[in-house]
């Protein structure tokens, strides 16, 4: 059985505090790699907030843009880590270029 099976049983276990959601690891392991449209993954991410609400715990994700960021906390994540570090340099460095260039 995969975790993703196991949520709920893994939320209810004393002393885990945030259930964090693998997002590619989870659409690996039932089988849509990278497939995040697919209602497999929604419904998967249903099930974790549900067991998270359920036994009082905190779904966490890594959003690696805006978007996902504003999509998973109106799910009910409550713990978010915000983009990729490589990324968030680029778009620091693109701005900053820009700047300098000016209008």
């Amino acid at each position: 059985m995969t975790a993703s099976e196991n949520v709920e049983a893994i939320a209810s276990v004393e002393g885990v505090d945030v259930v964090w959601l693998g997002h590619y690891d989870l659409t690996n392991f039932i089988g849509i790699p990278g497939e995040f449209d697919n209602p497999k993954f929604h419904a998967a991410v249903d099930r974790l907030v549900q067991a998270c609400r359920k036994h009082g715990k905190t779904p966490g994700f890594l959003a690696g843009n805006e978007q996902w960021a504003r999509d998973f906390r109106a799910r009910g994540f409550r713990m978010i880590a915000y983009g990729v570090d490589t990324l968030l340099m680029q778009t620091a460095l693109a701005h900053g270029i820009k700047l300098l260039r000016g209008p």
